[in-house]
């Protein structure tokens, strides 16, 4: 009589499958908070290092013309960050325009006080308006999706002068 009894047999399925269930939406849960997790600490780890790196202009020179703009930056790395240190170059027109030509972004290497030259090319930056500030944003490349991450609160900013 046990072997037709099929109403126990069903129970056991029943249960079964739930505890299978269970564990995947364990397991799904799992993966999506430890990626949070660690993502939150990759940007912890970058932000803490734009704490402790600071720029500083040398010199900002036109060599070029108002209407075929050339402009030499020269930019010091300052402070107490042992990592590689990105930065990029923008730069903000009278018309509130702001161009980031194709060459404005350098890695300046750690604990070195030394000047970065950027040369930025005639024809990269529009001629629309005039050139009136200058910009550096020190940023950290996150090593496993090598996404960059710009250190906004160190920007520095410099007024051109004609």
């Amino acid at each position: 009589m046990m072997i037709n009894d099929k109403k126990g047999m069903s129970a056991v399925i029943i249960m079964v499958i739930m505890i299978g269930l269970a564990l995947v939406v364990i397991a799904i849960a799992w993966v999506v908070i430890q990626g949070i997790v660690s993502e939150g600490t990759n940007t912890s780890a970058i932000k803490a290092k734009c704490l402790n790196t600071a720029l500083e202009f040398t010199k900002v020179t036109l060599t070029g013309t108002e209407d075929v703009p050339k402009y030499d930056v020269f930019v010091m790395r300052k402070g107490s960050n042992s990592d590689d240190a990105g930065v990029k170059i923008t730069f903000t027109s009278t018309a509130g325009a702001i161009s980031s030509p194709e060459n404005s972004e350098i890695i300046l290497k750690p604990l070195l006080e030394t000047t970065q030259f950027f040369g930025i090319l005639p024809g990269t930056i529009p001629t629309a308006s005039k050139v009136e500030s200058v910009q550096a944003t020190p940023y950290f490349v996150v090593e496993d999706t090598e996404e960059k991450i710009y250190c906004e609160d160190q920007q520095i900013s410099k007024k051109i002068s004609a």
